[in-house]
């Protein structure tokens, strides 16, 4: 499954309390990557399951979010409550909208592995980092009436920028993904290291279980909604490996057309 450290469990609860605070605003993003953080404006129309929101109950799901990350290829429907505290090995974790970033996040007793997040499409959705630093992501959580999943063949002859956290919203990095012309092969490059994708591999990472590849899975979702006339994409590339070992590390890909 997705989570697959104390680090990771911790993480997705800090991230699940997040999104209850549903009244959070669309913090200023960093120069480099401003419309990542752009408003979205109204649903996708998204073609996966969501979790029906009750009409009232504390403790309850009111919303759900598609959660992907480190660990796993699969993606989760989690569905969220009202408050925006949540319980985790005996650290209570808070979630408050605003700050630098758009979210800010405290814990009780503190824990050192809280991550860094930052709002995605002016709310709709939202990436959680190890840190500002890093060019990788841990998770990204989005709202599935806001989002639709796309196939590569959408975005045939683009480049994708890497995205990260920063300390006042997503920060574009070095890395990029292309796709050829035609949208049968695709490059990667992340790290110093490039990985080309030849004909037909792309439609086999599309598969919801991944694809077997050198001893692990791997698979690419690809997201997409309407910010304004715009549209926007984000690729996660995922790996799934021997739960034995640590998490490989995963890399989100952004661009608006």
């Amino acid at each position: 499954m997705l989570m697959s450290s104390a680090r990771s469990r911790c993480a997705i609860g800090v991230a699940a309390a997040i999104f209850a605070l549903t009244g959070c605003g669309g913090g200023g993003g960093d120069a480099a990557a401003p419309s990542a953080a752009a408003p979205a404006s109204g649903g996708g129309g998204a073609d996966v399951a969501t979790t029906p929101a009750p009409s009232s109950g504390a403790g309850e799901p009111l919303t759900s979010f598609l959660v992907n990350g480190e660990g796993g290829v699969a993606t989760l429907t989690i569905g969220l409550d009202s408050s925006g505290r949540f319980t985790q090995s005996g650290t209570q974790y808070q979630l408050q909208a605003g700050g630098p970033s758009g979210c800010t996040m405290t814990s009780a007793p503190a824990d050192p592995n809280v991550a860094a997040c930052n709002l995605l499409a002016g709310g709709s959705g939202f990436v959680l980092c190890e840190n500002t630093l890093t060019p990788h992501f841990n998770y990204t959580f989005f709202r599935p009436s806001d989002v639709q999943l796309a196939t590569h063949w959408e975005l045939a002859g683009r480049t994708l920028t890497g995205l990260a956290c920063g300390s006042t919203g997503p920060r574009t990095t070095s890395y990029t993904f292309t796709f050829s012309a035609d949208g049968e092969m695709a490059t990667e490059y992340a790290g110093g290291n490039t990985w080309g994708y030849g004909a037909g591999i792309p439609d086999l990472y599309e598969r919801a279980d991944g694809y077997p590849s050198a001893g692990w899975r791997e698979r690419w979702v690809i997201y997409k909604m309407k910010s304004g006339t715009a549209t926007q994409y984000f690729l996660l590339h995922l790996f799934q490996t021997d739960p034995n070992f640590a998490p490989r590390t995963v890399n989100l890909y952004f661009l608006q057309i």
